[in-house]
């Protein structure tokens, strides 16, 4: 029995189709009914590809080390040279450096810095108000009234310095405002 059985593998009768062949008919007959999609994609020239190939090279900037970089924001000099202002006004800031040309006004330094101003002064906020909620210290009216100037002064100061290092970081990043389309 098991001899016929190897005999009936090795020769099968005549117009026996195995499952694996038949298979391989069903999906033949797949692959030709569906050519098109067999084919690889035409080019289309109006499709954009990312990253975009650039035009123009532009130059590397040579920038100096993080801790430096932030340094020269905070203090409100250009992150990249040190030498020429970031800002012309209170938080209006160059479009390029008066020194060194770097691109100043293209940092999207919009959002960032009043939220990192408010997480360092409102920590010093929070340890009044604890002393206010405790009773440990209760202040009279002018001297309420002095504290909130002051809250109001060291917001302004904080919110120029953090701008100024944000700039510095973004430019550290090579990150740029996107130009709108005209």
């Amino acid at each position: 029995m098991i001899a016929a059985r190897r005999a009936y593998a090795k020769h099968p009768a005549p117009g026996y189709v195995s499952p694996v062949e038949r298979k391989s008919v069903e999906l033949s007959g797949i692959a030709v009914t569906n050519t098109a999609m067999n084919k690889p994609p035409v080019e289309d020239p109006e499709f954009e590809r990312w990253p975009p190939p650039r035009a123009v090279a532009q130059a590397e900037r040579i920038m100096p080390s993080w801790p430096i970089t932030i340094w020269r924001g905070l203090c409100g000099r250009c992150p990249q040279c040190g030498a020429a202002p970031i800002f012309n006004g209170y938080l209006k800031v160059h479009e390029t450096c008066l020194h060194c040309a770097a691109p100043l006004g293209d940092m999207p330094a919009d959002d960032a810095p009043p939220y990192v101003a408010m997480l360092v002064v409102l920590h010093f906020v929070a340890l009044f108000v604890v002393l206010f909620y405790n009773g440990v210290y209760r202040p009279g009216l002018l001297v309420a009234g002095m504290l909130l100037l002051a809250l109001a002064i060291a917001c302004m100061i904080v919110l120029r310095l953090a701008k100024g290092a944000i700039i510095g970081i973004l430019l550290k990043l090579g990150l740029k405002r996107e130009v709108p389309n005209e």
